[in-house]
């Protein structure tokens, strides 16, 4: 299946073009960065886009039979704008923060990237991540695990060890 994958240099998407290529498909990774697109998964095209030219976005997209998103969902509807006939199946990654009693801007994103794929015409999903962590750059988890040093009581907050973990 010819799969385009717009953010494809980013962190999920260098890794979802890995896991694509290596499952047989036939991957397009879409980015801003020649470095970072000559840095991906070698069996992957790389195509030059940026979300604000819809021509080379839709030179991008041409012929895929499915389109992941995985830069920020406040590009769905750059993405749908640029959708190739041949796309059968929409996925954008969005956010937990569109979840936020008071969604803050990546929320709203989100949540409007849910109202644009529902009203596309063709089938789609948003998947909302909570953190994403893992090598090789693993910043999130860095960050938890400096807190947690500075303030060790917070650690049954965060990990729940039996006994406290005493």
């Amino acid at each position: 299946m010819k799969i385009a994958v717009a953010g494809a240099t980013g962190k999920s998407g260098r890794h979802l073009v890995a896991r694509l290529c290596a499952d047989g498909h036939q991957v397009v990774a879409h980015g801003r960065d020649p470095a970072r697109l000559a840095n991906l998964d070698g069996r992957a095209e790389g195509r030059l886009a940026d979300f604000e030219d819809t021509a080379a976005l839709r030179a991008a997209l041409a012929g895929a039979e499915v389109v992941v998103n995985c830069a920020e969902a406040r590009f769905a509807r750059a993405i749908l704008g640029a959708l190739p006939s041949t796309c059968r199946r929409i996925i954008v990654t969005g956010t937990m923060r569109r979840f936020l009693a008071v969604p803050d801007e990546p929320g709203r994103f989100a949540a409007d990237a849910e109202t644009l794929i529902a009203s596309c015409g063709r089938p789609g999903v948003v998947i909302h991540f909570g953190m994403i962590f893992g090598p090789p750059d693993d910043g999130n988890v860095e960050r938890l695990l400096a807190v947690l040093r500075r303030w060790p009581r917070l650690v049954p907050l965060f990990v729940p060890l039996p006994g406290g973990g005493r």
